[in-house]
């Protein structure tokens, strides 16, 4: 539990709720789309992480990851860098160069909006440079730029 009573969601809850509601949905594997967004919150990979890749795929379920937090991709709209972090505070810190008044409540959109494009295409040069590495999302890495391109190329 964190402070205000809210429970703390890990990747697995996260995938099997997901699991649940595909199957409690009209949902077809065919023409949908289900995305599971989660950060790996550690400086190196999980050692589960390959598990709760597998366990979401062969569900039909698209992972969405970032190491060491999602606040990574909220950086590449601003620059492009590899360079690692030793958690999500570092990250998030890094990321008040670009929004000073950042906090995990703050609606980003207004400052990242206008450099998607920029994000989407630093993360697919950062996963073609570090190709032998990138599956195993190790730090720093995302793939929420594949979720916004699907996203996109639906609309």
């Amino acid at each position: 539990m964190i402070p205000g009573g809210k429970k703390l969601v890990s990747p697995r809850n996260l995938i099997d709720r997901a699991i649940e509601e595909i199957r409690r949905l009209d949902w077809d594997e065919r023409r949908d789309l289900a995305w599971v967004v989660y950060d790996v919150e550690h400086a190196g990979t999980r050692p589960d992480l390959d598990e709760l890749i597998q366990s979401a795929q062969h569900s039909g379920l698209n992972n969405a990851i970032s190491n060491p937090a999602f606040e990574y991709w909220y950086i590449l709209h601003f620059r492009e860098t590899d360079r690692p972090f030793m958690d999500g505070n570092e990250t998030k810190q890094y990321l008040r160069n670009f929004i000073p008044d950042y906090e995990e409540s703050l609606d980003v959109v207004p400052y990242i909006q206008p450099f998607t494009e920029a994000a989407i295409e630093r993360a697919a040069a950062l996963r073609t440079n570090a190709q032998l590495h990138w599956d195993n999302f190790e730090n720093p890495s995302t793939s929420v730029n594949l979720l916004v391109r699907s996203i996109w190329e639906e609309n």
